[in-house]
């Protein structure tokens, strides 16, 4: 598996912001909005300095104050077009996308900036790579599997043509391992991490992510030795990127792991661990959801799946509000296994305790989720394995 230090970092810099990083030329997407502030300075120009100044307040709030950075950056697109500035205005563009990517219209919105960014007056503009990366990411949160033709063209023409910044570079391998990992193309994802782990050496956060899709690439692969490895990087990386959620993740992963080793020792010790964690102040990324769907299915028996079946319907709702079809299917046939899985007395118990919906509804529920992917096909098959027995455990 990749290590932090698998090759030496090499970093050379131009006056023009152009970067060369292990003989790959990257550029600094800030570079220009950084000249053109400097020069707004020096010619006095009030306008066009507080293009910058717009940003630079906003900037700090994409996390914490979403709405007031949205407004702030909105004030900026106004006046950047007011300006006939049109970096400027891609810029302020670009980031309201991507303050909010939990909005139910982001493909909508990102597509149309897509179309917008390859007008001839934009197409100098060092956000090109970024909007591109972006558009790759929403099909894959969409549909991964009914856009993966149009993902792997994306990816490899990005990568041949448009001048990225290195970090840019991270996140498109990242979109393509994400992508080979729901094809279930582990061979595919372990060769493309080879390329991934060398570039994102010095970036702890890249690093995480990166190792979430490793550690469970080796998982699948049922080599639990190595998963446990990417797991700890995983820990490791997210601590150093100062991310609770992705060292919570990493943990549950460990649990899960030493519970299928039956090293009740090492378990025990995570276990104590995880509890210093306040799990509502934890974001639900898409990997703490995986994480917890094989840590409440292997770890707790009935009592596991029985968490995994109720917890499942508020990520159903958030994938409907999101606007994320293949993940909404995806939870609502892990439900669907899950309480299959459960032997007829515990699940009539269930009925009585909990409003969970009845096989049917779930089935017929996981049929319409499916009808609105671009590709239905593949995912109805597996909803009728399942409801069939066919497939237990997914």
């Amino acid at each position: 598996m990749p290590s932090r230090a698998i090759i030496g970092y090499h970093l050379t810099s131009t006056q023009q912001g152009i970067f060369v990083a292990m003989n790959r030329t990257f550029i600094d997407r800030f570079q220009y909005y950084r000249d053109s502030y400097v020069k707004a300075r020096l010619q006095g120009d009030i306008d066009r300095q507080r293009l910058w100044e717009i940003y630079e307040v906003a900037h700090p709030h994409f996390d914490d104050n979403k709405p007031y950075a949205i407004d702030l950056l909105k004030q900026g697109a106004a006046l950047s077009q007011n300006l006939r500035e049109r970096c400027w205005e891609l810029l302020f563009d670009f980031w309201q996308y991507e303050v909010d990517l939990n909005q139910p219209e982001r493909l909508d919105m990102i597509i149309k900036l897509f179309v917008k960014a390859n007008q001839p007056k934009y197409r100098e503009c060092t956000l090109l790579g970024d909007i591109y990366a972006s558009l790759l990411r929403a099909y894959l949160w969409y549909d991964p599997l009914g856009y993966e033709g149009e993902i792997l063209d994306g990816i490899q023409y990005v990568l041949n043509n448009l001048p990225l910044p290195q970090d840019t570079f991270i996140i498109v391998l990242w979109t393509k391992m994400q992508l080979l990992l729901e094809m279930r193309d582990y061979d595919g994802v372990l060769k493309t991490s080879k390329t991934y782990f060398r570039y994102a050496e010095n970036y702890n956060t890249h690093l995480a992510w990166g190792y979430t899709i490793l550690l469970q690439t080796y998982y699948h692969q049922d080599d639990l030795v190595l998963a446990l490895q990417a797991a700890g990087d995983l820990e490791q990386a997210a601590e150093r990127a100062k991310n609770d959620s992705l060292v919570f993740t990493a943990l549950k992963w460990q649990y899960t792991i030493y519970h299928r080793m039956g090293d009740s020792f090492s378990l025990n010790n995570v276990s104590r661990t995880m509890r210093q964690y306040d799990t509502k102040q934890l974001s639900g990324y898409d990997a703490m959801h995986d994480a917890e769907y094989e840590y409440d299915k292997h770890a707790f028996g009935w009592l596991g799946k029985l968490a995994l079946i109720r917890s499942s319907e508020h990520r159903i709702e958030g994938a409907i509000k999101a606007n994320r079809p293949y993940l909404e299917c995806k939870t609502r046939l892990r439900r669907l296994a899950a309480f299959l899985s459960l032997p007829t007395w515990f699940r009539w118990l269930v009925h009585l305790l909990l409003p969970i919906p009845s096989v049917e509804s779930q089935v017929a529920d996981a049929q319409i989720a499916a009808e609105k992917l671009i590709k239905p096909e593949p995912m109805l098959e597996r909803i009728e394995q399942v409801a069939a027995g066919k497939i237990k455990q997914l």
